[in-house]
This record gives structure tokens, sequence and C-alpha cells, in this order.
């Protein structure tokens, strides 16, 4: 019986996790990812492709090295050990001034492509954002395999979006979910979805602030420990619906409403 496989590309994954530490400034590193939650909501297995730090110029010696790489070390060992996963390596080195990952892509690519001509796979999940892998993906469509993107938006390619069956978004919020507990503890997940109320844990939360997105109405509560955003709009069948945007700190919305290029313009309440 077919399965579904997910293929991850960690530079990339790690990459976003990085913008997201930074951004929000939560220090959400790739030890704190739930990759255990993250795979069993969509597939059987999982295959995590990724290098090593590239080695130093000729000051850098063996010991150096090994100290600066043993955090990346930590995590291919932390990631081998969960069941269902398995972590492929490639190379990185330095080539014109930057650093480039050899072997990687080529690896995802035959990988993807074997299990498919084997019928071991009938649909794959591939976490990545690179153009590059666009023919790969177009030649396992043509194959008959059902290609899902998982993605965040701030770092894909249309084309590989367009060359797949399905695209999933896994936007700031979603991958902040996916922390460990212990690491949503300290820094809690904000809650971001859509429905058809505005709840409020307290009935005489304070509105802070109304404004428009378009001719989408928006208001902020502070609801005891939360601070509550909702934004209306009309569904296809006309009923009024609110995305909505909660988190202690205000900031963390605010954030989240600009990389979703949602600009509103505010008044006070």
């Amino acid at each position: 019986m077919a399965a579904t496989y997910l293929f991850i590309d960690g530079a990339y994954l790690r990459a976003r996790l990085k913008h997201i530490s930074k951004q929000y400034q939560i220090d959400l590193g790739p030890l704190d990812f739930d990759y255990t939650l993250f795979a069993s909501r969509i597939a059987q297995k999982a295959f995590y492709y990724d290098c090593l730090p590239a080695k130093g110029g000729p000051k850098e010696n063996g010991a150096d090295y090994d100290r600066r790489a043993e955090p990346q070390r930590r995590l291919f060992k932390a990631i081998k050990s969960l069941p269902g996963y398995h972590v492929v390596l490639g190379e990185a080195i330095r080539s014109g001034g930057g650093i480039v990952q050899k072997g990687v892509d080529i690896r995802i690519a035959v990988e993807m492509l074997t299990h498919a001509f084997r019928g071991v796979i009938d649909r794959v999940v591939l976490f990545a954002g690179d153009r590059d892998f666009e023919p790969l993906v177009s030649a396992l469509v043509q194959q008959g395999v059902y290609v899902t993107i998982a993605y965040h938006p701030l770092s894909v390619a249309e084309e590989l979006l367009d060359a797949a069956d399905e695209r999933a978004e896994y936007d700031t919020a979603r991958l902040w979910d996916l922390a460990m507990p212990q690491f949503k503890r300290r820094y809690p997940a904000p809650g971001v979805g859509d429905r058809d109320d505005r709840p409020l844990s307290n009935p005489n939360a304070p509105l802070i602030r109304t404004g428009m997105f378009g001719t989408q109405e928006a208001s902020l509560y502070r609801d005891d420990n939360l601070f509550r955003c909702y934004l209306s709009y009309l569904d296809p069948y006309a009923n009024k619906r609110y995305q909505y945007f909660w988190h202690p700190d205000e900031a963390v919305i605010m954030k989240l409403l600009a990389e979703k290029n949602i600009e509103i313009d505010w008044t006070a309440a």
C-alpha cells in the first residue's frame, strides 16, 4: 500500500526558524522544533536533508571546527533518534565568497524519484522553497504522485508552488506552534485563524483600537492577559466571519499582520 512521505530541506527550515527567532526575539532554535509533531500530522516517514557547517579557512584547526559544528551534530543525532525519521547529509563548501551545499538537492531528487518509481509512495510533502526543485516536482506530478509543497510565505518561489498539486502554508504562527511544549511555556505561540464570532474571556474587555483594512473592519481588545485582534470579512456565502490574531504581546500581533501585508488604518477606540 502506497504511503505519504515528508522530505525536509533542513537548511530551509533552519533559516525560517532563525528568521522567526530574530524577528520576534524568541530564541527559537532547531532543537526547539517538534519534528515528531510536524511529521506525524502529514506523513508516515520523514527524510531530513542538511549539511554540517563549511570548514573555515586555514586559520581554523580541527578542534575549532569540531566545536563550531557540535550544535548541528547534536541536532542531526536528535532527529535520527526519532521514530520514522532519516537524516541524509551532504557537504557545505566555500565557493565564490559564499557557502553552497553539495549533494543535498540531488539526494532529495534521487530518493523522491526512486520511491515514486518503486510505487512506495503516492503522495509526498516537500518542505522547501527553492525554485530549483520545480523540475523535480513536475516530474513527480507527471509520474502520478500527488505533491504538496509546504513552505513559509516569505521565502518561496512561485514556480515551485505552481508546479505542485497542493500548497500548505507554514507561516510564522504555524511553525511557532510546532515548537516543543517547554519552549511554548516560555514563549506562548500566537493564535491565528478565522471563525464566525469574536470571543472574549472577559465580557468587559476594553476595546483599545478600531480600524479599517480596505472594506474590512478591525478591532483590538485587551482581554485579561491576551490582546485579541479581529478582522471582519464576508465569506463566499455572504456570511460575516473574522480573522483573528491572539497573543499576550501586542507587538507580536502587529508583526504577524505586517507579515501578511495587512496594513490597518488604526484609530483609538
